[in-house]
């Protein structure tokens, strides 16, 4: 493993070890927010909208690590019965193809949370800026760019 693996490798973890913490805290959030329901009849408004920011931040900030300890689900039944040689052509090609993808997506999601900065734009019922979620989906975006990127070079030595 290269300097930049181990670079990409330990800051995709530590993203993923923030995005932990932050589900336990949804999680701390929902069970407050029964109980209060139920023992007190005041129930944390906007508990809904919250849940969902903070579920949005455990996403963008968890997918790189997944991709690093390439933990998603590959489809390889049809790859197997194929050459080494044809193997890594095609999952060199996918590679591209995904980098590709992820930094165009990872700059329109950018643009767009910059035009709800413009906008002005907040949740409807608690009034929160919801562009802050939106930069932190697309700096997991652009994370998991890197980290494909550094698995292709890999591939490539």
């Amino acid at each position: 493993m290269n300097l930049y693996e181990e670079k990409i490798g330990k800051a995709s973890n530590f993203f993923d070890e923030i995005a932990q913490v932050i589900l336990c805290l949804a999680i701390v959030l929902v069970i407050v927010n029964i109980f209060l329901r139920i023992f007190f009849s005041s129930p944390i408004l906007g508990t809904y909208e919250y849940v969902g920011f903070l579920a949005s931040i455990v996403v963008g900030l968890s997918l790189a690590n997944c991709a690093f300890q390439n933990g998603h689900p590959a489809v390889e039944f049809f790859a197997q019965n194929l050459p080494l040689r044809v193997q890594k052509i095609t999952d060199n090609t996918m590679r591209i193809v995904a980098f590709v993808f992820l930094v165009l997506a990872a700059w329109h999601i950018g643009r767009y949370a910059n035009s709800m900065v413009l906008k002005g734009q907040v949740s409807a019922s608690t009034g929160t800026p919801e562009y802050y979620f939106v930069y932190i989906v697309a700096f997991g975006t652009f994370m998991l760019c890197l980290v494909i990127f550094s698995k292709l070079l890999e591939n490539l030595r």
